[in-house]
């Protein structure tokens, strides 16, 4: 199992990420490497839960597998040593978008959370997912949106340079130099106001960069405009970039009401689902996750965060991660009206 961080918070002169996440989001990314995180600890504590990686590391990857593992920088590191280790081995690699309201040991839990309920283990030996990169950006307004949308729109540019930088790698390694390809997949997964960040990533990339690269993408409560799936709206591309998408819909969805009202008025995607079904692109599915319940935390009082308090949504979830047909998942009822992309659990 490895855990990398992708961030774009800033890093001050002694090489530590900023906790509070109050900053500006930075226009460029660094890299890091997680290694644990257990509840409770310092602020200091917390900057031995990870090693920055370097800068960027060298245009172009062709001599990437040429250099130490040790010595690799930046995304040289994370793409050449996550295809090291999924090389001829099993496991997939999930990508995840984190949402609003968090500072750096609100991400940390996450990602605890994150390894607990969807990576390979012993105790799951199942799961398909055995690596973890983690989009860290700087989402702490003390509740009062008066800078989120904007922090999300300019870490959904630099996101979108990053994607760039996947698709070089995967042209420098495997169209030219026609190296093994590793046979896993890596699936795109983005909670809450992470959409808005996948929706300006989408928004920011030229005609030329969309090529299929992931696998799945789920979209857990999306705070994003429920248009956004109209010619308009940048995640009509998504699935120009991912072969199946699935959208994680709760109707009781409080944060994603406060949304609504706090933002531009317009309904949440998250919360009363796309605004044109018939009119959705191929392969896009919705998930209504509204009679599920959660087993404990603040989702009892908001249904916000199902994708790790909801039994339910996680064994789901995790059945599309592994790759199961659409309409043969279990519990799933799909929807008895006009619109078969729908089903509701359980």
């Amino acid at each position: 199992m490895a855990v990398y961080i992708v961030t774009n918070r800033r890093v001050d002169q002694n090489n530590q990420i900023s906790i509070d996440g109050r900053e500006k989001a930075q226009s460029c990314f660094r890299i890091a490497k997680f290694h644990e995180y257990q509840k409770g600890i310092s602020d200091q504590q917390i900057h031995e839960c990870y090693s920055l990686l370097g800068d960027y590391g060298l245009r172009g990857y062709r001599k990437l597998l040429d250099t130490p593992a040790d010595q690799r920088e930046g995304t040289q590191a994370l793409f050449g040593n996550l295809y090291e280790d999924m090389v001829g081995k099993s496991g997939d690699v999930m990508f995840f978008i984190h949402g609003f309201q968090n500072d750096l040991h609100d991400e940390f839990e996450g990602i605890e959370r994150l390894k607990e309920q969807y990576l390979h283990s012993a105790e799951h030996p199942q799961r398909k997912v055995k690596h973890l990169v983690y989009l860290s950006w700087p989402s702490q307004s003390d509740l009062k949106y008066e800078r989120d949308q904007e922090d999300a729109r300019d870490t959904g540019v630099m996101l979108g340079r990053l994607f760039r930088n996947l698709r070089m790698f995967f042209a420098d390694m495997f169209e030219k130099d026609c190296l093994e390809p590793c046979r896993n997949n890596i699936h795109l997964v983005a909670h809450s106001m992470g959409n808005q960040v996948l929706d300006h990533m989408l928004k920011s990339l030229e005609t030329d960069d969309l090529k299929p690269l992931f696998t799945e993408s789920i979209l857990f409560n999306p705070d994003v405009d429920h248009d956004v799936f109209t010619d308009e709206g940048g995640m009509r591309r998504l699935t120009s970039i991912a072969d199946r998408v699935h959208v994680y819909m709760h109707r009781s969805d409080e944060a994603l009401l406060v949304s609504r009202y706090t933002k531009n008025g317009k309904r949440r995607l998250g919360r009363s689902g796309p605004a044109y079904p018939k009119n959705l692109p191929d392969f896009v599915y919705v998930v209504d996750i509204t009679n599920t319940k959660s087993v404990g935390g603040v989702n009892n009082m908001f249904d916000h965060w199902g994708y790790t308090e909801c039994p339910e949504v996680v064994q789901d979830a995790t059945a599309v991660l592994k790759g199961e047909g659409t309409f043969s998942i279990p519990s799933r009822q799909q929807h008895e009206s006009v619109n078969p992309w729908k089903f509701i659990l359980p």
